[in-house]
């Protein structure tokens, strides 16, 4: 979408760390933290309730059904969830977002900005999550016991609503060769790139208010 097709392709992957943390101790990348509302054809759902076959609202191609729904934990290490992982606590107006709202660090969201348009002709574009770390008042929060995290994928990569304004990437159910040449990936700016829309001031700034840490161009 912004000729930067491919830099970021790990939407809803476990991976599994090797080393000092284990071999078998693994977390979640990125996806939706189970309670979270999402924009459905019958209202709003907490994204854990959404089964296969069940119609999302999506930002380019309205109703869209789920293809595959996966349901992970957030870690299953046997010791305690290391920082680098913690959910990311966002607060309300950062993202455009209504609410305080959390995030996986991996997980990619669309945001709206003066300076992305200029940038690359477009007001909306992809960032991980991980780019807000230290950001207005944005920071890790040590995950509740057990948390889980929802995968949701489509026929084709999807923007879906969450409640309160948050747009999250979901990930495509085909394999890299069905998605080939189709033309429906969505962009993800890497963790520099979407740090260069922001308020030069914005990195480590104390948040005060509603103003967002993807703003306008004075």
């Amino acid at each position: 979408m912004f000729g930067l097709n491919g830099k970021d392709k790990n939407h809803g992957h476990l991976r599994v760390i090797d080393g000092a943390l284990g071999a078998r101790d693994a977390h979640t990348v990125s996806g939706i933290l189970a309670g979270t509302p999402v924009a459905s054809a019958t209202g709003w759902r907490s994204v854990e309730g959404l089964t296969v076959g069940d119609r999302v609202m999506t930002f380019d191609q309205g109703l869209q059904e789920v293809t595959e729904v996966r349901h992970q934990p957030l870690w299953t290490g046997e010791g305690p969830c290391p920082a680098d992982f913690w959910p990311l606590q966002v607060q309300s107006g950062v993202i455009g977002n209504a609410h305080c709202t959390r995030l996986m660090p991996g997980q990619a969201v669309m945001i709206e900005s003066d300076r992305a348009e200029a940038v690359y002709g477009d007001p909306f574009v992809v960032v991980p999550a991980r780019a807000l770390d230290g950001v207005y008042g944005v920071e890790r929060l040590h995950p509740d016991p057990g948390p889980m995290v929802v995968i949701l994928r489509f026929a084709d990569e999807q923007i879906v609503f969450g409640r309160g304004g948050v747009m999250f990437l979901c990930p495509s159910s085909r394999d890299i060769l069905e998605q080939a040449g189709r033309g429906t990936d969505y962009d993800v700016l890497t963790v520099d790139e979407a740090r260069d829309l922001m308020d030069p001031m914005a990195s480590g700034a104390v948040y005060a208010g509603a103003e967002p840490a993807f703003g306008t161009i004075a």
